[in-house]
C-alpha cells in the first residue's frame, strides 16, 4: 500500500507538471496572437483609410488614373520627382490594377484626399466628392531591415496648407506602428526647399549630401 501510495503520488506530480507546461503553452500561444500579423494591416484595397483633421490617406483606385496621369507627366517637377520619362495612361492604369500588397510589391502609394468627405447632388441623388489634391509612397519596402523610403506629391493648386505635413504625418504612425519599420529615408533634391522644410520639419535628419542631392532619414527610437 505504501509503494502504491508512493506511485500515485510521482503520477499526480506528473500530471501537474504537464499541466503547468499547457498553462505555459497557452500563453505563449495568446502572447503570440497579440503580435502584428500581415492579415491585420488595414487592407488600403478595401478602402479602409487613414484619417487626420484636414486629409486623409486612402488606396488607388482606377478613377485616378486622369490625375496620376497629369501630375506623373507635369515637366516641372521632373526635376525634384527625379522622373526621366513621359509615362502613358495605360501604364498608370496597369499600376494601378497590380498595386495589392505592400510585402510583395515592396512599395505603395496612397492617394491624399481632403477631409472630411464633402457631399455633392447630382443625377444620382447625393454622391461622395473626394477631392485628391497629392499623393504619398512608400518604395523600396525591406521587410529584412526594417527600412522604407518615402516619397511626396502635392497638386500645385494645393500647396502651402499643411496637407504635405499632415500626410507626411500619418505614413510615418502608419510605418512605425503598424509595419513596425525601424527607418524611413527620403531623397530630397536641392532645388526642393518646400519638401525639405517639410521633411525637416517631421525631424528626418540630412544624413549625406550628393552634388544636388540630400539624404534624409528617420528613425523610431
Amino acid at each position: 500500500m505504501h509503494e502504491e501510495n508512493t506511485i500515485m503520488h510521482e503520477v499526480e506530480a506528473i500530471m501537474h507538471e504537464e499541466n503547468t507546461i499547457m498553462h505555459e503553452v497557452e500563453a505563449i500561444m495568446h502572447e503570440e496572437n497579440t503580435i502584428i500579423h500581415e492579415d491585420s494591416l488595414p487592407d488600403f484595397s478595401k478602402n479602409e483609410m487613414l484619417t487626420g483633421k484636414k486629409i486623409h490617406l486612402r488606396a488607388l483606385q482606377l478613377s485616378d488614373a486622369d490625375i496620376l496621369y497629369k501630375w506623373e507627366n507635369d515637366k516641372s517637377i521632373w526635376k525634384v520627382s527625379n522622373t526621366l520619362h513621359p509615362f502613358s495612361k495605360k501604364e498608370i492604369k496597369d499600376f494601378i490594377s497590380k498595386q495589392k500588397d505592400i510585402y510583395l510589391d515592396k512599395q505603395l502609394r496612397l492617394m491624399i484626399c481632403l477631409s472630411p468627405i464633402q457631399k455633392r447632388k447630382g443625377r444620382n441623388g447625393e454622391r461622395e466628392k473626394r477631392r485628391s489634391v497629392g499623393c504619398i509612397d512608400l518604395f523600396n519596402f525591406d521587410k529584412r531591415n526594417l527600412k522604407a523610403g518615402i516619397g511626396i506629391l502635392i497638386d500645385k493648386k494645393h500647396r502651402k496648407k499643411g496637407y504635405a505635413s499632415e500626410a507626411l504625418s500619418l505614413l510615418i504612425v502608419y510605418s512605425f506602428e503598424i509595419l513596425n519599420l525601424q527607418t524611413l529615408f527620403c531623397n530630397v533634391s536641392a532645388y526642393n526647399e518646400a519638401s525639405m522644410k517639410v521633411f525637416r520639419k517631421l525631424n528626418f535628419k540630412v544624413i549625406a549630401v550628393k552634388k544636388n542631392l540630400y539624404s534624409l532619414e528617420l528613425v523610431n527610437k
